[in-house]
């Protein structure tokens, strides 16, 4: 079946969080604060994370600036 083209940055966005689920991660807001916690699923508008305090926190994707894996250090 053939991909729409509409389809396609939506296919590619949920891959990526896809392989961050589970994951600790940081995510940075268009105004440069930050939140990090382990990414335990997400939505067409938001991205749901649980934070080292125990707090979950609900983040609306219209205000992040981009979103990455946090290393592990050795």
């Amino acid at each position: 079946m053939p991909i729409d083209a509409s389809q396609a940055p939506k296919q590619t966005q949920n891959k990526f969080l896809q392989g961050l689920k589970g994951r600790e991660v940081l995510i940075v807001f268009l105004d440069g604060k930050a939140v990090q916690g382990v990414l335990k699923a997400y939505d067409q508008y938001t991205l749901f994370l649980k934070r080292e305090d125990g707090l979950e926190v609900a983040v609306f994707k219209h205000a992040v600036k981009y979103v990455h894996a946090v290393r592990k250090k050795p």
